[in-house]
């Protein structure tokens, strides 16, 4: 009997809860791990982690070029951590932050995982983890991290996984 190394995609590797996760996994030798990023890439001890960058959550072609860019790798486990958060108040929101937090961390997520599942990368068993590492938290973290309401990056990520 023959067993396949599962594949991890890890998107929004770059920082926080993704990049742990990504350095984690990487640090298996039964994995094979991709790791997304806007832009900059993280080192990893050993260079064990496969980056796909350009992803950008907020734009729309981006589940396009995701599956393009995994060439047909099939994907084991999918685990969404990318997000947007910016501090505001409620006495005074702005309408183009909570628009990016919502394309980023509710929209996004959905085209990411139809993109993938269309292009048959998510077989049969496979998962898919949305994550943030706020949203557990009725307030943040860190009084430095917002004004302590309920931002809409816990809203929207609350939302697609309901």
């Amino acid at each position: 009997m023959t067993t396949t190394m599962p594949t991890i995609l890890i998107v929004g590797a770059t920082r926080g809860l993704g990049q742990q996760l990504a350095l984690q996994y990487s640090q298996r030798l039964d994995t094979i791990v991709y790791g997304t990023s806007r832009g900059h890439t993280i080192e990893d001890a050993d260079n064990t982690i496969r980056w796909i960058q350009g992803i950008d959550l907020a734009e729309e072609q981006t589940g396009q070029i995701l599956t393009k860019s995994l060439h047909g790798t099939k994907i084991d486990i999918t685990g969404i951590s990318a997000g947007y958060f910016r501090r505001e108040s409620f006495d005074k929101p702005s309408w183009e932050d909570e628009i990016t937090m919502y394309r980023t961390s509710a929209f996004g997520p959905v085209f990411i995982i139809q993109h993938l599942f269309k292009a048959r990368l998510l077989p049969p068993g496979s998962k898919v983890m949305l994550m943030t590492s706020e949203s557990g938290s009725i307030t943040l973290r860190h009084e430095s991290e917002g004004d302590g309401t309920m931002p809409a990056r816990q809203l929207s990520i609350w939302a697609v996984g309901s």
